[in-house]
């Protein structure tokens, strides 16, 4: 079972980031329910259907910390 968050995905042969959303919708052509999204992150933010990629690593993890302070605290 996929967790939701950021994974490295292949789509169409090209690899990206994507948040996994484990939620259920309608695909429109064929009226089934499917379970899994990913939502691209990239220039187009595409949505992709659980079937249609590939993973290839993940979850991410979140990068460390940092010693600087945000810049709107």
């Amino acid at each position: 079972m996929m967790h939701n968050g950021y994974y490295w995905i292949e789509y169409n042969g090209v690899a990206e980031i994507a948040y996994y959303s484990d939620e259920e919708i309608e695909e429109i052509e064929s009226g089934n329910i499917i379970s899994g999204v990913w939502h691209g992150v990239g220039e187009f933010q595409t949505i992709y259907l659980a079937g249609e990629v590939v993973v290839l690593d993940g979850p991410l993890s979140p990068p460390p910390p940092t010693s600087k302070p945000h810049p709107f605290s």
